[in-house]
């Protein structure tokens, strides 16, 4: 299996989603973490580089890219087109967000609660896997 790459401006999502795939067998060094400000500035050739990219969406997101909601809409078009995409929001996603929502292969909500976000990451592997 490919890389993967976990995109959030949050350390405790960053160590819980890596944690949570380590748990499912995914070697530590498989898994890259990124910033949401470095996706701004990355083009979609850094997303040909992962079998999938996770974008966990964290409940102050709204107020430090409130501004920035539409320009976030291209990127995650760009980056589904060239791999899967899922987006984990930390509680329900909010309506500015609905033009994201055709784009990722799966969208997770409530993921802050830790068995809600291990079974995100075993339905993300299952749909990996082809299973």
């Amino acid at each position: 299996m490919d890389d993967i790459l976990i995109v959030s401006d949050s350390s405790l999502a960053h160590s819980t989603l890596e944690t949570a795939l380590r748990n499912a067998h995914f070697p530590a060094g498989l898994i890259a973490l990124l910033g949401v400000l470095a996706m701004f500035g990355a083009a979609s050739y850094l997303a040909r580089q992962y079998q999938f990219v996770l974008l966990a969406i964290d409940a102050d997101f709204r107020k430090r890219y409130g501004n920035a909601i539409t320009e976030m809409s291209a990127i995650i078009r760009n980056y589904s087109s060239h791999t899967s995409l899922y987006l984990l929001f930390e509680d329900d996603y909010e309506t500015s967000f609905s033009s994201w929502l055709p784009h990722p292969k799966r969208i997770f909500q409530k993921i802050a609660n830790q068995e809600k976000l291990e079974q995100a990451v075993q339905e993300i592997i299952r749909l990996e896997s082809g299973n």
